[in-house]
Formats: structure tokens, sequence, C-alpha cells
């Protein structure tokens, strides 16, 4: 993980850095202006609907801010489904937070986050932490959809409720599998 988001911030850098010393052609007469940034520098906040990502939860609503063109932070609320062992439905709600890493000048770009939750449950409850990677896409007009994957979640300590979570790990899970998310929703 610490490569990953290492790797992905020097790469971010490097084209940083070239656009920045690529000569700028505006007021050419001949050539198009280029404008530097993507979309996210022009609308630096919006509100987005997820399924099955951040926070936690199968529908999710949250709030993100552009705060660098190659750093975007996001929180909200998600809400959760689980059957018991009486088929009955339970509900539940997480609050939570997190940052993505996006590749800055493109509207179209691969992104790395990494969200936590505190999930609240008649079956659990307790921290959630999430990597997620995927791609998302910024219209000019604000308009915002990402799609990709969650290869691991974690469920860090804390954790209670009706079942029995103990174990020789000292109350620190993990499950290991591939959900995919999507989010769709404004800037502005």
């Amino acid at each position: 993980m610490q490569f990953f988001a290492k790797s992905l911030f020097v790469l971010s850098m490097a084209l940083t850095s070239v656009s920045q010393a690529a000569p700028s052609l505006e007021g050419s007469a001949s050539a198009p202006t280029i404008v530097e940034g993507s979309n996210r520098m022009r609308f630096r906040q919006g509100v987005y609907l997820s399924i099955l990502s951040e926070p936690m939860g199968f529908l999710g609503a949250n709030y993100g801010y552009n705060a660098t063109d190659f750093l975007r932070l996001n929180a909200g609320l998600g809400a959760l489904a689980a059957q018991d062992r009486f088929s009955n439905m339970r509900f539940g709600f997480s609050v939570g937070g997190g940052a993505k890493l996006v590749i800055p000048n493109l509207d179209v770009t691969p992104y790395v986050g990494l969200n936590t939750s505190m999930v609240f449950s008649p079956f659990q409850t307790g921290n959630v932490t999430a990597l997620g990677v995927g791609v998302e896409f910024t219209a000019p007009n604000g308009f915002y959809i990402g799609a990709g994957i969650t290869p691991l979640v974690m469920t860090i300590a804390g954790a209670s409720g009706q079942q029995d979570f103990s174990d020789d790990n000292g109350g620190v899970h993990v499950g290991l599998g591939i959900l995919p998310h999507l989010n769709i929703g404004t800037f502005f």
C-alpha cells in the first residue's frame, strides 16, 4: 500500500513538473489555449452518491473536496443492512472519511483511495478501513462518475455487538474480498 501510494505521488509530481515546464500557447493566434489543471480544479467541492463505496455501506451520501489536482478529501454517511439468523433484516449506518489520490491534469484518471468508517449496526460496532482503486471522470459541467473495486477490507479493533468477535488477534479482524463500487454526483 505504501509503495503504491508513494509511486502514485511521485508520478503525479513528475506529471505536474512536466506540465509546468511546457511552454504556454496562450495568446497565440494559431494555437488553442492551454489551461492547466483538470475539471477537479474548476469544481472544487461536490456531493455524490456511492454504492458499495465510502463510507462502508450499500448506499452512501458523500461530500468531496478537491484539495489539490491530485488529492480529494471526502466525508459521508453510509447505510448498512444484514440478515440475522432468523431471516430478519437489521439496519445500521456508518460515518466516515478518507482521501483519494489521482493523476493531476487529467479529467479521466485512475485513483487509489483510503477510507475509514465507524460502523454502527446490530451485528457489529467498530472501525472499518477500506482501500479502493478505480477510474473516475469529472466532466466540464461538474458531473462526476467513478467506478472501481475495493480489494481489501479490514475491520480494526472495537468489535462488539450480539456476535462474539473475540479471537487470538486481540480484536483485530481482517477480511479479504473484492467488491465493486460506483460513485455518481456533481461538483460545483
